[in-house]
This record gives C-alpha cells, structure tokens and sequence, in this order.
C-alpha cells in the first residue's frame, strides 16, 4: 500500500499503475468531475477498480442552500444528480454499480437558517440527498472483432463480445 500527496484532477502517478483508488465524501466538492474520473481511469490498471462513498441528489437543491456555506461543509451544496453522477463514471470508462444508498436530512434548524418556510415546506417534498457508495471498474479494452483468429461459424452464427464460436 502507498498513499500519495496530489491534486486529484492532476494525480501525480503514472498511468496504468494503481490496483484500486478510494475516496471518502471528496469528489461531490470538486467543480470539474469529469476530470477527476478521468484522472481515476488513467492511473489504474486495465480490470483495476475505485470504491467512492460521495453525496448525490435526487433532484435539484434551491438555489439558497447551493450558496450555503454550511451545506458545501457537510458535503452537499457541492453535490449533483445522481444521473448525472453516474453518466460522469460511466463516460469516463466505467462499468458501475452503486453498492449502498441512504437517504441524507438536513435538520430543520440548518434550513431554517435559509429558506423561509414555505420554502422549507417546498424542499421537504421535493428534494432528497443520499450518500452513496459506488463501484466503478475499469472496463477491458475490447477485442477488435475483425482481428479475432476465430472464424463465423457456417450455421449463420457468428463470433462476438456476447457469443463463442
């Protein structure tokens, strides 16, 4: 095992080198997500894999609680969709799989400090916050069908990523 100081948009590792990243509740602050999955698949070996417990929403947070300094602290005003967050893992090379989802409450007396009640009635019904934990691995690369030593079979089958000849 070794642990590294670095940017996590700009790892300071060589490519294809690292068996396993994991990241605890960091990423949901990070502007620029595509970057720091990027940075995860460059760095790890082909097969290799990230384990990430982050927070995620369900819909979106009024914009008051976006600009709340104690909710970017408790790792939420930085977060974004949930289908948003795994499109990000996915295009960046992954194949996914959320492990554990739970539900996140903002205690009433924080909301009450931003949002007025009518707004806090609003956010009650409509948005919901979870802290996940999500596995991504890094897919192999994929055989060129064109260069495979198996031949079509006769019988109108034919050699694929889904079929064995």
């Amino acid at each position: 095992m070794e642990f590294r100081f670095g940017d996590i948009e700009d790892m300071p590792i060589k490519s294809g080198i690292i068996d396993v990243v994991i990241s605890n509740c960091v990423i949901n602050l990070i502007q620029r997500k595509e970057k720091v999955f990027s940075e995860i698949f460059r760095i790890l070996k082909p097969g290799g894999f990230f384990s990430i417990s982050d927070v995620v929403l369900g819909s979106n947070l009024p914009s008051k609680l976006i600009k709340c300094v104690d909710l970017y602290a408790g790792c939420v005003a930085g977060a974004i969709l949930k289908q948003e967050y795994i499109k990000i893992i996915h295009n960046a090379g992954f194949d996914v799989e959320v492990k554990r989802e739970k539900e996140v409450l903002i205690p009433e007396d924080v909301l009450q400090k931003y949002l007025t009640k009518e707004e806090i009635i609003d956010y009650m019904t409509k948005c919901k916050i979870y802290s996940i934990t999500i596995v991504g691995k890094k897919r192999e690369k994929i055989k060129d069908e064109n260069k495979t030593n198996n031949p079509p079979k006769q019988n109108g089958g034919c050699c694929g990523p889904k079929t064995c000849c």
